[in-house]
């Protein structure tokens, strides 16, 4: 299983720095964006800031992008997520809560 579909449960402190994705790749960028914790105003992540080009290269993506999967498929997949979401509940919930 992926790193992705592994929440972590972050100490008191820790940063947790993301990268986004486009067309499934990880794209960093050189300037960056605080994630901050509403009710503290503690940083608990940074995210990239996306440029111009980041945006266009996305929309280009999005555009050609054809689906391989059937409903089915689709359905399956979904399925699964929400099964690993449930089962991760009490853990997905700490790291939303952080």
């Amino acid at each position: 299983m992926n790193r992705a579909a592994e929440p972590a449960v972050l100490a008191r402190g820790d940063v947790r720095r993301e990268a986004m994705r486009i067309g499934g790749e990880r794209v960093d960028g050189a300037r960056t964006l605080d994630v901050r914790n509403p009710y503290t105003g503690a940083v608990v992540g940074t995210v990239p800031r996306g440029t111009v080009d980041d945006v266009r290269r996305a929309f280009a993506v999005a555009r050609s992008y054809r689906a391989t999967l059937t409903r089915h498929e689709r359905y399956a997949v979904c399925h699964r997520a929400a099964g690993i979401i449930r089962a991760r509940a009490a853990a997905i919930s700490d790291l939303i809560t952080a």
